[in-house]
Formats: structure tokens, sequence, C-alpha cells
């Protein structure tokens, strides 16, 4: 019994840690595409 209560307690610290990794993946994207924009009116304004 007290084996199943560890391997939830590691399962689900191993769920919040993949959680929080996609999280920041998906928030980096975001900034991705905003300094990607930044970029291209800079490009735009010196032409």
């Amino acid at each position: 019994m007290i084996e199943f209560i560890i391997g939830l307690f590691v399962g689900a610290l191993i769920g919040v840690f993949i959680m929080c990794l996609c999280n920041s993946a998906s928030n980096s994207d975001e900034d991705m595409k905003k300094l990607n924009e930044i970029e291209n009116r800079k490009d735009d304004v010196n032409d």
C-alpha cells in the first residue's frame, strides 16, 4: 500500500514538472512571436 502512495506522489510530481515545462514553452513561443512582429515593424520603417 505504501508503494502505491509513493507512486502517486512521484507520478504527480512528474506531471506537475511536465506541465510547467509545457507552460514555459508556450510562453516562450508567444514572446518569440511578439519579438518577430517588432523586428518586422523595424524592417518596414527602415524600407
